[in-house]
């Protein structure tokens, strides 16, 4: 099998001092191990942290999308994580008072009394006929305890 890969000069140390562990993964993983276990065999380690790592594109990918989520998650624990149908609502640019309204079930006459609004001001808001100034849109994400981005 090993005869399949291109043939490479031995690599010379990164660092004096350092073992240099190369540990391959993914798809043919195997293969590859048995390549440099032939060429290199000091610097391919099966139970030791390696300074390089041998994958596929597809398990690289896989991983950075994984990092990225877990990094996400971490980033947003504790944060409010409202259902997916109020989150498809937001994504398809349905107003975000309206949406976020309704998820926290306020009706009209509510919002606009915490709010401090006229009761006829903010159905208009709502349906886009009017646009909130920065001071009432303040007003409209904390009655029911947003931020103002949550709501522009």
């Amino acid at each position: 099998m090993a005869a399949d890969l291109p043939s490479s000069p031995t690599p010379e140390p990164m660092k004096k001092g350092v073992r240099t562990l190369i540990r391959a993964t993914g798809e043919g993983a195997e293969r590859v191990r048995a390549y440099l276990t032939e060429k290199i065999p000091e610097a391919v380690g099966a139970d030791h942290a390696a300074e390089f790592v041998m994958t596929t594109c597809e398990s690289f990918d896989e991983a950075v999308e994984d990092a990225a989520a877990t990094a996400s998650y971490a980033r947003t624990r504790g944060e409010e994580s409202p259902p997916i149908e109020s989150v498809d609502r937001l994504m398809s640019s349905e107003n975000p008072v309206r949406v976020w309204r309704e998820y926290r079930r306020m009706s009209l006459a509510a919002l606009a009394d915490q709010a401090g609004i006229g009761n006829g001001y903010l159905p208009q808001i709502e349906n886009g006929e009017r646009t909130g100034t920065i001071k009432t849109m303040k007003k409209l994400a904390a009655a029911p305890g947003l931020e103002l981005d949550d709501l522009v």
